[in-house]
């Protein structure tokens, strides 16, 4: 039987913390179609995908290369890594048996057809996570231009 787990993420205090619970609802009703068990559940969150300091990342990654899991379910690759290397730890993982199926992308690693696929997503979910900085520092710029907050709470002052 195998050992299948679930890797959920979400990145920053600003998202919600049902988001994990949305994503493993994903991966769950994924694993029951396909007549797999979920065994272990992993899941950061307010941590960004562009590192790999993330405490159950950190965990998971660990247990795949003990042989602890052999299946790993995520919603979607960015949840796993928006590095431009994850490709490689995919293959990694791959290498010591654990199979990655990234449901909304319709990504199973031990399927040959996948594997453009996920050097196109990786690189795809890297890029997005740089534009999606530009575009937010770009609205803050233009808040603090127009004598707006640029985001969080202020205390002591009146807004004027």
């Amino acid at each position: 039987m195998p050992h299948v787990a679930t890797y959920a993420r979400y990145s920053s205090n600003n998202q919600r913390e049902e988001s994990i619970k949305d994503q493993q609802r994903i991966c769950e009703r994924y694993a029951d179609a396909s007549g797999l068990t979920i065994t272990k559940e992993y899941s950061d969150s307010a941590k960004t995908g562009k590192s790999d300091d993330r405490p159950e990342y950190q965990k998971l990654k660990r247990d795949i290369l003990n042989g602890e899991i052999s299946i790993l379910i995520v919603d979607d690759l960015s949840r796993l890594s928006r590095k431009i290397d994850a490709n490689a730890t995919i293959a990694e993982f791959k290498f010591h048996g654990a199979r990655v199926i990234a449901v909304a992308d319709g990504i199973d690693s031990f399927n040959k057809s996948s594997e453009l696929l996920i050097g196109v997503k990786t690189a795809v979910n890297s890029s997005l996570g740089v534009e999606m900085k530009q575009k937010i520092h770009r609205g803050q710029e233009g808040n603090v231009l127009s004598g707006k907050t640029s985001g969080g709470k202020f205390y002591g002052y009146k807004p004027v």
